[in-house]
This record gives C-alpha cells, structure tokens and sequence, in this order.
C-alpha cells in the first residue's frame, strides 16, 4: 500500500492530534496516495495495533455516514461481505478535527491495482468483485437512511443537469452533447430495459483501490462513503471505467471474469447503461473535486472528457 509517513514537528504535532481524536497514543500515521473526497489516516497505536481514521469532509453527509457505519458494518457482513470491523464513530464535530468521523481496523493485505500487473492476478480481480457485486445486492438496507437521488431518475437527471450547467464552461461542446445526452436517456429508459434492475445497495466507489486481497481471497471491501440505493449496475460501471482507462492492459482479462461472477450480461442495453452510468459517476466527481479546488477540479473535468470520448 502506497502511503507518505507524516514526520518532523509538524508529524509530531499531528501525532498528537490523532492520538486525542481516537483516545488512544498513536505512534505513527501514514497518509495513503489514495482517495481525495476525505482524510484518510493510517495509524499505529503503542500497542501495535492499526487503524484506519477517515475525517469525513462533508459536515452533513459525514454526519449521516458516521451514524450508519456500525450497523452497515454488520449487514456487509451478513451478506457475506469482508467489511473491516468499526471501531468508533463521531457524528458530530469530533475534538481535534471539527469533522464527523469513523474508525475502522486496519485490513492487511494487497490493494486490488497491484493485481492489475499480469493477467492471472487481474483475472483473479475481477472474480473476486464480481462476487462480491453480485453479493451487494442483497445487503439489507431497511433503516440505513441512504442516499436516495440515484434511485429516482427524475432526481438524478435533475442533479445532472446542474452539475453539467456547472462546468458548460469548461468542457467541449462533445462532451456536453455526450453528458446531456446520458441524462436524457437514463430518464428515458431508467431501470425499464434490464430485468430486475431495481434500485438496491451499492457500494457507490467500486474501485479496485477500494479492495483488499490476501492469499486469493479478498479479505476486505472498504471505504463506503459513497454507498446508496441506485441501479446495481453502477457499482460494475465504476469497476468498467477504472480498469480500461487506468490499466487498458489488463482491463479485458479483469473485466470478463468480472461479468462472468457477477452475472452481468455482454449485450446492447447493458452496454448502453453502463455508459450513462459512467458518465453521470464521473459528472458527480466532478462536484465533488471541485470543493477541493481548481487543480483537483480541472482533473476530473479532464476525465470526463476523456470518458466522454471512449465507447
């Protein structure tokens, strides 16, 4: 796992601030090259044992994250799904960081783009998620509060067209017919032309970074900021974009043994979903990077671009 020790005076003074946020004296902290939407921490207690502090950001969607986390914790895990044990949780404006937060265990083992580097390890990714893609669909969500806006088309297409307004400025008149054009056909079509495809339980950041592999098993999902209700086809779309822009090598091997798990046909309408699907995801990111500044934002406006461009 890549990751930046903090040291110096400065990495003794945020020592100090961790170890006051858990109640308990860190060691060591090391910052993960992952991730932008939060603050993730890696910390190690005098005892040695390890924990994962993420700062949620966000005050008022942190807040609702915070209060869910132990008992989504525990349906992941009666699904069948190696979610990391919570520790503790601050909903409220947590001492030495002003932010909700969750802390959860540490998971040891292989992030899931270090996999990506031959076909036999990507062919084993992509099984692995497609199992578990197959298994989020069952997680019971009855008092979960979750985000709501993907589950409606009408929600969505309405938040889609403000972010696209958003940045009209800012990205090609291609990229604009392609982006409006997904939105108009997600109202259209919405779950009408895939069976079964009801709103349900995704993990809303599918991505490979976002898994833990140990021995050929996967031993840990994590990081469910994002999770809501919404076409179970989003969470595939995530995996799709990531691996073919990122690790266009491997993306094939990964991606059929992903279908293949999951149980996700090869035809037309899937297709098409799996397009929309994408580029609202990475609409959506687009917001998201932008109260993290121009830099962060241009990114991810040039991603959508790029996605835009791709079949």
């Amino acid at each position: 796992m890549t990751a930046v020790g903090l040291t110096g005076v400065q990495g003794d003074v945020e020592l100090a601030r961790l170890s006051a946020l858990v109640d308990a004296k860190v060691i060591g902290a090391e910052r993960p090259a992952w991730g932008f939407a939060n603050r993730t921490t890696i910390v190690t207690l005098v005892d040695g044992r390890r924990w994962v502090v993420q700062e949620l950001l966000d005050p008022l969607a942190g807040r609702a994250i915070a209060q869910r986390a132990l008992s989504l914790a525990q349906r992941l895990r009666g699904a069948g799904i190696p979610a990391p044990e919570v520790v503790k949780t601050m909903a409220g404006e947590a001492p030495g960081s002003g932010v909700p937060v969750v802390v959860t265990a540490f998971v040891p083992g292989r992030l899931g783009p270090s996999l990506l580097g031959s076909d036999r390890d990507a062919t084993l990714l992509g099984r692995l998620m497609g199992a578990v893609h197959r298994r989020l669909a069952d997680v019971d969500t009855d008092g979960l509060h979750l985000p709501t806006d993907w589950a409606s088309p009408e929600r969505l297409a309405d938040l889609s067209r403000r972010r696209l307004d958003a940045i009209a400025g800012r990205v090609s008149a291609v990229t604009r017919a392609a982006v409006a054009g997904a939105i108009a056909e997600h109202l259209e079509v919405a779950w009408a032309s895939l069976p079964n495809a009801r709103p349900r339980f995704v993990h809303g950041d599918f991505a490979p970074a976002n898994v833990i592999v140990e021995e050929d098993r996967l031993v840990g999902l994590i990081d469910f900021e994002y999770a809501r209700l919404a076409d179970p086809l989003l969470d595939a779309a995530t995996f799709q974009w990531l691996t073919f822009h990122f690790h266009a090598a491997r993306a094939r091997a990964s991606w059929d043994a992903f279908t293949d798990a999951a149980g996700i046909a090869d035809d037309a309408p899937t297709r098409a979903a799996l397009r929309r699907l994408r580029l609202l995801r990475i609409l959506e990111l687009v917001e998201v990077a932008t109260r993290r500044g121009p830099a962060m934002r241009d990114r991810w406006v040039a991603l959508l671009e790029a996605s835009a461009g791709e079949g």
